[in-house]
This record gives structure tokens, C-alpha cells and sequence, in this order.
């Protein structure tokens, strides 16, 4: 345990042995609350590589959180202004990764209730402006705090939450510069693109104003918020509220002024967007050369496929809402539907599911609401931050390993299970590395709140999991198709099945293994008497049928898996036996001349037929052998021809999955 030790006084020295124990043991107690996460910022990259100033006094996000503001905020093309613009909007042409050591205060580590565990509420910041009374509040109280959000809306679709972050620093309350207003007319700075609320009409003094850090900002005292910078109270009490950050080299101990820490940002912890989307391997100048960057594409991008936005003039409440698509003379990285981005629910949204084309640009980014599209931008991100693909779709990059467990012992939190399987927390979800929340499915007694994620199927091997569980815990089947089996807890395996099946599939699923999944399907092409003619695609294909977390309806995600396999461009199927086409009807012969039987002694000789009978029955007959044959093969053929056409009309439409 952390605590205090002691050596005899007067002794000749320590012995090595104790003095390494003493050294392990006060780096485990400084570190045992200490957490290491990756975060991510959109910005401007600095012309050097070098950041101006350290982050403080802002807001970050984890993989995908970064993804969403781009997506949302800054690319869409039909509400950002001018079209004549040379660059995105706030300048951004990069994503900063940044790997953020935190530790906060114990008021708030020990604190049970908070979630994610460890965190303070979330402030977001308009020019360096903390604008959550909430987050202001808890400043004053606990002191400097890494803040954090978890994110489930909507407008984006994604299988896991995802979070943002805010970082305290100097004087939080107050602007960078000072803001022109009524109380503050002699300001000489032209205001930012976004002023903060508490500056609105009556300005803002600057941080580093003198007068600022003079007087002190009180919380019942309207007059001072605009004026006075942020002291701290409570334990700590006295003094400018300092921030956060740690001075360089110095470990997060969750005192004031040192909560969190990163080493300075290098070269390689820019990720170049122009690169991530794509720019930079499109043609510019009529072909004849490769695109440098945003401002280059747009005004001289090679061909016309990007020369599209979306055009509404009346899309306001009470307005027609009547979108068109126009050509443009420049190329568009992103736009979507008015009518989409206007709904808050837009990925549920009726009328914008509706919509027969909802977005254009690059493909990069097209696929909002696609849970696969979202994923595979962001493992783009993870392999430029790595140097190298992702091979499990997680998005916590790999050496981010040896945080504190989620459900420390002796500590009931938001992470302590109960035998209903949940919570559970992961620290896969999102990129980040917090503790995010999460049930195992298909317990005996079942989770009683489905609307929370299931978890990753490996969460019971991420640290302090599987000792958490708490006894009594067990599985209602050993079904791979009920789930819970497939996350091996103690005492619970899935019946084993070698068939090709969806039980099947879902322990191959479970292994998280894309080679295992190759070696599954390759049984179900030779079973259904197919033939393999790209193994790179298929293995590709394999990759994009698992996850880490597993399906809701396993059933249903074979039956889909099957139906894009079997319109994929890498498996061919048995040909039927082509149908003879028939040949010429041949011209009817004249009925033979009946042959006179003669009449057996004794028998009456028959009387003649009636006029028009004679020899009709043999002519019925050679109809009924000639005609119908021919009959019989032409709807054969008519019937076979429209399952081919039904058969190349759902290829067409659903081949773009695996092609």
C-alpha cells in the first residue's frame, strides 16, 4: 500500500534493496491516480512545426469528437462564407495530437459520482473564456481540473460515445485580449469571430491586464465578470487561478497549477488534413501536376466532379424549405443537405434519411450517418498518428497503456458492476482512453438500461475488469447468439459449432481476428460452390465484418454479411446450364391419309364421320407433341431471363459495399 515508510535512524545507510523499493514505491504512489490520454485538436499548424503557446484556457476532443467538429463546424460548404475563401474555416489545415498525462484533484479522483470517473464538469471556451457557469464554479471550489463530456447525439453516427475535453489555464473567465464594449471602449483589438457571452455589449479586459489581476472576480457580483480575473478558494485559497499545466517535465500531482502535462508538439503530432482526405493525391492544372494543398485543389482541381454545393434560399423556420444542387467553379470538399443539417436529430431524421443524395465532395467524408464510414476515418486518423494501420479497430493508440483501473478496489464508482452484467467501463471507446461505460449482454439477470453501449467483447482483459466482477454474474445460455459467452467470463464458454452459421459466425467474430474470419468465409464460398478470385479483397471484406464491440442482432448481421458477399466483385457463382435457344417452328405437314381398317368378320361396318371429324384426332395429337414443347421452352426461358435481370438489378444496386 501508498503510505508513509521509515528506516532506522543512525544506521550505516540504506541497502539497495530497500532503496529501489523506496524509489518504485513513491513513483507507484505518484502515479497510481494518473492517467494517460490521447486528445486531439483541430487547429492551424504552425509554420515551424512548433506551437505557439502551450494549450490552456481551450477545448479538446478524442478521435472521433475531433472528427465530428470538423464534420459539423468547419467544412460544410453551403453555410461558411465566402466561396471566394482561401482557406477552412479558422484557417485549419491540421489535427494536433496530443498525449496528455492527467491527473486531477482527490476532491474530484474521489469522487464517485463523476462521470466519466476523475473528471470535472466540461467548460467550453470562446476565446480562451470559460462560458459554463457550472465549470466556472467548480474552478473556484476544487481549483485547476481536466474537464470531460461524453457525447451520444444524433447528428453523427457512431457505435460507442465519444468525449470532449477542456483544460483550465490563466485567469479562465477572461478573453486573451481585451473586447471592445461599453465598459471597455478604449480597447484597441478588433473583436474575435466568436465573442464570449459574458462580453457581449460590455467588453472584456484581457487577461494580463493589470487591472485585471488586481481585482477579483466574484461569482454574486455581475459587475466584476467582465472586469476581474478568477481567484482560487476553498483549501487552496489566494491568488489568480493559475491553470492546469504543469511546468515542462513535471508530473501532474493535482495541485494547483499542475493537473495535466505533454511534452511539446513535434513535427509528427501534426496530421496534415490535406494529406488525411485525400487532397494532395488529386490532380491540379488540367492533370499535370499533384494539388499542394486546400486553397490549390479548390481553385484548380482537375475535372468537374467536385463542382457541386447545395443551394437554399428560403430554408428558415416558416420558409419552403426548397434545396437545389448547383455547379459551382471551384471544387467542394463537403456539403450536406440544408434540410439534414437543420434537423438536430439528422441521423434519425425521416425526411433527410429520405433523401435520394444528402451529401457531396470527397469521399472521405461522405457517409455521416454511417457507422462504418465513421470508423474507417477514424483508424485514418490512428495510422497517421501510429505510422501504421489499424489491425483492430481500436482507436486508442496502442502505446497508451498503464492507467489505473476504472473500478479501483474498495471503490464503488460508475465502473462497478453488479451481477446483471453493467456497468462496466472500457477505455476503448471514442480514442480518448477514459473510462466510458458499458454492459455485457445476455446475462442471466438482464442489464437494466440496453440504452447504454455494450461493451468491447475484450473488456473483461482491460485492467481491474474481471476482478471487479462481482459473484454471482453468469450467462442465461451458452449460445454464441444470446452473446454473453463470447466474453468469457469465468466459468462460461459457447457451445462449440464447426458449421457455417450465424452461431458460428459470432465466434468467429469474437476472436477478433481478421485471418480467422478469411478461413470462415472461405467455408462458406466452398459450401455454397463459389469461387475466390481476389483473397486481398475478400480479406478486406473479413476485416469490415467484425468489431469491437458485437452486433445487437446477430442473426440479422450474418444475413446481411451473406447478402454483401454474394454482391461482391471477388466471388463468382455457379453459371446455371444456358437454355438451347429454340429454333425455327417448323411448318405444319398434312395429316397422312388414315389408313382403311378392315372390318373383322362378323362386326357391322362403322358408319362415316361426321363432316369435319375426319382425321381430327391424329391432327390434335401432332399439335400436342409439336407445339407444345416449344411452348413449354419459351416460358422456361422467359422465366429464367427475369431472375437474371431481378438477380444484375440487386448486384448493381448493393455492389458498392465490397467493391
Amino acid at each position: 500500500p501508498c503510505g508513509a515508510h521509515s528506516t532506522k535512524s543512525g544506521a550505516m545507510g540504506v541497502s539497495w534493496l530497500l532503496f529501489l523499493q523506496a524509489a518504485l514505491l513513491q513513483h507507484v504512489c505518484a502515479d497510481d491516480k494518473n492517467q494517460v490520454l490521447d486528445m486531439y485538436r483541430a487547429l492551424k499548424k504552425p509554420s515551424d512545426g512548433k506551437e505557439d503557446n502551450r494549450v490552456s484556457n481551450n477545448n479538446l476532443a478524442d478521435v472521433m469528437g475531433v472528427l465530428r467538429y470538423i464534420h459539423q463546424e468547419i467544412i460544410v460548404e453551403h453555410s461558411v462564407q465566402p466561396p471566394d475563401r482561401n482557406a477552412r474555416k479558422y484557417d485549419i489545415d491540421a489535427i494536433a495530437h496530443y498525449k496528455m498525462q492527467v491527473r486531477n484533484p482527490n476532491k474530484l479522483v474521489n469522487d464517485p459520482s463523476r462521470i466519466p470517473p476523475g473528471f470535472g464538469y466540461f467548460g467550453a471556451f470562446d476565446y480562451g473564456v470559460s462560458t459554463n457557469p457550472a465549470h466556472t464554479k467548480d474552478i473556484e471550489s476544487l481549483g485547476d481540473f481536466v474537464g470531460a463530456q461524453q457525447q451520444i447525439e444524433p447528428s453523427i453516427n457512431y457505435s460507442s460515445p465519444w468525449y470532449w475535453f477542456s483544460v483550465t489555464g490563466d485567469c479562465p473567465n477572461l478573453p486573451w485580449k481585451c473586447i471592445r464594449g461599453t465598459k471597455h471602449a478604449d480597447c484597441p483589438q478588433q473583436p474575435p469571430p466568436t465573442v464570449p457571452s459574458t462580453c457581449l455589449d460590455v467588453g472584456c479586459a484581457g487577461k494580463l491586464d493589470d487591472s485585471a489581476r488586481k481585482c477579483q472576480y466574484e461569482d454574486g457580483n455581475e459587475s466584476t465578470w467582465s472586469d476581474c480575473c478568477q481567484h482560487y478558494s476553498g483549501d487552496g485559497g489566494g491568488g489568480v487561478v493559475r491553470g492546469g499545466l504543469c511546468e515542462k517535465g513535471k508530473k501532474p500531482n493535482g495541485e494547483h497549477g499542475c493537473v495535466y502535462n505533454y511534452d511539446d508538439l513535434a513535427e509528427n503530432d501534426f496530421i496534415d488534413l490535406d494529406e488525411l482526405v485525400g487532397i494532395k493525391d488529386m490532380e491540379c492544372d488540367g492533370g499535370n501536376r499533384k494539388c499542394k494543398n486546400w486553397n490549390d485543389w479548390r481553385k484548380n482541381c482537375y475535372g468537374d466532379e467536385f463542382k457541386w454545393k447545395f443551394v437554399c434560399t428560403d430554408c428558415f423556420p416558416g420558409g419552403q424549405w426548397h434545396v437545389t444542387k448547383e455547379r459551382t467553379d471551384y471544387c467542394v470538399e463537403y456539403d450536406i443537405d440544408p434540410r439534414c443539417a437543420a434537423a438536430p436529430d439528422l441521423c434519425k431524421d425521416e425526411r433527410c434519411l429520405a433523401l435520394a443524395e444528402k451529401e457531396i465532395g470527397l469521399p472521405f467524408w461522405r457517409g455521416r450517418c454511417e457507422v462504418e464510414a465513421n470508423q474507417r476515418r477514424g483508424e485514418a486518423i490512428i495510422k497517421a498518428v501510429q505510422g501504421a494501420p489499424v489491425s483492430d479497430h481500436r482507436l486508442v493508440v496502442k502505446n497508451s497503456a498503464g492507467n489505473p483501473p476504472c473500478a479501483p478496489p474498495g471503490v464503488t464508482n460508475a465502473c462497478t458492476p453488479n451481477v446483471n452484467g453493467g456497468p462496466f467501463c472500457t477505455r476503448s471507446f471514442g480514442g480518448a482512453g477514459v473510462c466510458a461505460s458499458c454492459y455485457i449482454p445476455g446475462t442471466a439477470d438482464a442489464f437494466h438500461d440496453p440504452s447504454l453501449p455494450m461493451c468491447p467483447l475484450t473488456v473483461l482483459s482491460e485492467t481491474g475488469n474481471k476482478e471487479a466482477i462481482k459473484p454471482g454474474t453468469t450467462c442465461k445460455s451458452e449460445s454464441p447468439l444470446d452473446l454473453c459467452c463470447l466474453y468469457k467470463l469465468p466459468g462460461f464458454n459457447c457451445a462449440a459449432s464447426d458449421d457455417v452459421s450465424a452461431s458460428t459466425f459470432m465466434t468467429t467474430y469474437a476472436q477478433q481476428s481478421t485471418s480467422r474470419m478469411v478461413e470462415f468465409l472461405k467455408q462458406w464460398i466452398s459450401e455454397n460452390q463459389a469461387d475466390l478470385t481476389d483473397e486481398d479483397k475478400l480479406t478486406d471484406a473479413a476485416y469490415w465484418l467484425w468489431g469491437t464491440q458485437p452486433p445487437k442482432d446477430p442473426v440479422l448481421a450474418w444475413e446481411l454479411a451473406q447478402e454483401s458477399l454474394k454482391s461482391s466483385t471477388f466471388i463468382t457463382w455457379p453459371t446455371p446450364i444456358p437454355t438451347p435457344e429454340p429454333g425455327p417452328s417448323p411448318s405444319p405437314s398434312p395429316s397422312p391419309a388414315p389408313v382403311p381398317t378392315p372390318a373383322p368378320s362378323q362386326e357391322p361396318t362403322p358408319e362415316p364421320a361426321h363432316e369435319g371429324g375426319k382425321g381430327a384426332f391424329p391432327g390434335f395429337a401432332v399439335v400436342l407433341v409439336i407445339i407444345l414443347p416449344l411452348a413449354c421452352v419459351f416460358w422456361y426461358r422467359r422465366r429464367a431471363l427475369r431472375r437474371e435481370e431481378a438477380r444484375r438489378s440487386y448486384v448493381e444496386e448493393t455492389s458498392d459495399n465490397f467493391t
